[in-house]
């Protein structure tokens, strides 16, 4: 949006003073409307808050859209304060602007002035006792400038949003660190920046969003974004302070007006150095994440067995949806972060039952699960134990079909009731997480002594049990990388094989076949 720059022109009966910054002086009493002393612009102007109750009024007008920098220096030992207020007959309160304490100055470095009359009042602060103030003067300074591309204060809230075009830039400032009219906010008197964007999909195909907030000095600045109805659909405070924040890949489904609202942290200010704002919009590829996705009903569905995401929040969790068969399949599930991200994979059944969550990896390392044995679609849930800052927190997933699952582990196994019949004298399986325990069943109609070759894990180490029917052992043997090595046990008709991993290893299968007993 364009703003266009503005000559202004003070209508008052003290005549315009040229380019002069010589201070001119208050004239008590001013402490109402209809007695607010004209005000030039670009001129200063000293007064005093000659006790607790005084107030100063000033006047001015604007003929054409400007943007004022207003700046109250302090008075010794008195927390002084400004409003600023709009309007000729019945003046209506814009901005209060009380950020410091008592000896300290104010500043607002930013209020859009659209044309009409305007009053500034300088008063009491109610930060510290009210106490006048004969010998320690205050100094008044409205500057002016063109209004280019600049957020339009007051836009406390949403319907005095500024409107934002898509894929252009706009500056603002995180200035007063206050909004003395906030009551509501969270926390109460925050100084909130709201901006507004109207979306226009091609039919009915997804856009995505890229938010970005520049960095600015001093300050950890906030970024949310809400829909149509100011309900809340992202809010990212990734980094410290100082440094840049983002939303990349925010999914819009629908047409219509979203808004967003930048803030800082702990009621930081910065009034010399703006900040800049962009909204970009791409189109949806369905290999990317789509958020918000926050949760089973917002999921991602994979396609193509694979999709890309990233976290955008540290508490950023992403669910996706993978179709799945009618007939039981098997799966290999990994998560491939980027350096620094310590991930944590959870797998969900169709009716939201938790299976199984992992955090085998450290930060940096993938997260695997090598073999879920399921039917029907299932979710997988994604995020982050460890997000860094600086870090691009990005991250695939991929869900792979395994073929020749006949003979395979069938997870979660991890208890005789659940445990995998052994078929066809030989099964492949795999050590899924840390804590890991397969439960193999043996199964025959009668006793039989039987043996049992066991091809271990490649860079693992695992411990294999054989035990009677009711699941007490008989005996063990550790068995290292791939080697092989051979158990020999009497099965009363059924017994269970038991690997627990010594140290584990994801990516590679053990392997049992069952010799001697026919």
């Amino acid at each position: 949006m364009k703003l266009f720059g503005a000559f202004i022109m003070i209508t008052a009966s003290l005549l315009f003073e040229g380019c002069s910054k010589d201070i001119m002086t208050e004239k008590e009493g001013n402490n109402s409307f209809s007695t607010a002393n004209p005000l030039v612009l670009q001129k200063p102007v000293q007064g005093f808050l000659d006790t607790a109750e005084d107030i100063d009024l000033y006047s001015f007008s604007v003929d054409n859209l400007s943007t004022l920098d207003i700046r109250l220096s302090g008075i010794k030992g008195v927390n002084n304060a400004f409003s600023v207020w709009k309007g000729g007959d019945q003046p209506v309160l814009m901005k209060l602007v009380d950020d410091n304490r008592k000896s300290s100055p104010e500043r607002m470095a930013n209020f859009c002035a659209e044309p009409g009359m305007y009053y500034i009042s300088v008063q009491h602060g109610d930060r510290d006792r009210k106490r006048g103030a004969t010998d320690s003067s205050y100094t008044l300074t409205v500057d002016y400038r063109d209004s280019l591309s600049e957020e339009i204060e007051p836009n406390d809230n949403r319907m005095q949003a500024t409107p934002l075009t898509m894929n252009s830039e706009i500056t603002g400032y995180f200035s007063p660190a206050y909004n003395r009219l906030n009551e509501q906010g969270n926390p109460p008197f925050r100084e909130e920046d709201w901006y507004s964007i109207q979306v226009e999909l091609d039919g009915e195909k997804p856009l995505l969003l890229d938010v970005v907030l520049s960095e600015v000095p001093g300050v950890n600045s906030i970024i949310s974004f809400f829909g149509e109805n100011t309900e809340p659909i992202a809010v990212t405070d990734y980094n410290a302070t100082g440094m840049a924040e983002e939303i990349k890949g925010m999914g819009i489904t629908v047409s219509g007006t979203y808004y967003i609202m930048i803030t800082s942290r702990g009621y930081q200010v910065q009034d010399e150095k703006p900040y800049y704002l962009n909204v970009s919009s791409r189109e949806y590829d369905s290999t990317h994440e789509l958020e918000p996705n926050n949760s089973r009903e917002n999921a991602n569905t994979i396609g193509n067995n694979s999709i890309y995401a990233r976290f955008n929040t540290p508490d950023d969790r992403d669910f996706f949806r993978y179709e799945g068969s009618a007939v039981a399949g098997v799966y290999r599930i990994e998560v491939q972060p980027d350096e620094t991200s310590d991930v944590v994979l959870a797998i969900y059944t169709q009716k939201g039952k938790r299976l199984i969550e992992i955090n085998n990896a450290p930060a940096g390392g993938k997260e695997i699960y090598p073999n879920l044995s399921i039917r029907n679609e299932f979710y997988c849930e994604v995020y982050s134990k460890s997000p860094v800052p600086t870090a691009s927190n990005e991250y695939t997933l991929l869900v792979e079909p395994l073929e020749n699952i006949r003979n395979m582990e069938n997870e979660p196994n991890d208890s005789k009731e659940s445990a995998t019949l052994i078929i066809d004298d030989s099964l492949r399986g795999y050590i899924s997480r840390k804590d890991d325990r397969d439960y193999l069943l043996v199964q025959y109609d009668s006793r039989r002594r039987v043996e049992f070759e066991i091809r271990g894990v490649k860079d693992g180490v695992i411990k294999v049990s054989v035990t009677d029917p009711l699941g007490y052992i008989l005996k063990s043997v550790k068995v290292v990388g791939d080697s092989v090595q051979t158990l020999t046990e009497m099965i009363d008709r059924k017994g269970y094989l038991i690997i627990e991993p010594e140290q584990a290893n994801y990516e590679n299968p053990y392997e049992i076949n069952l010799r001697g007993h026919k």
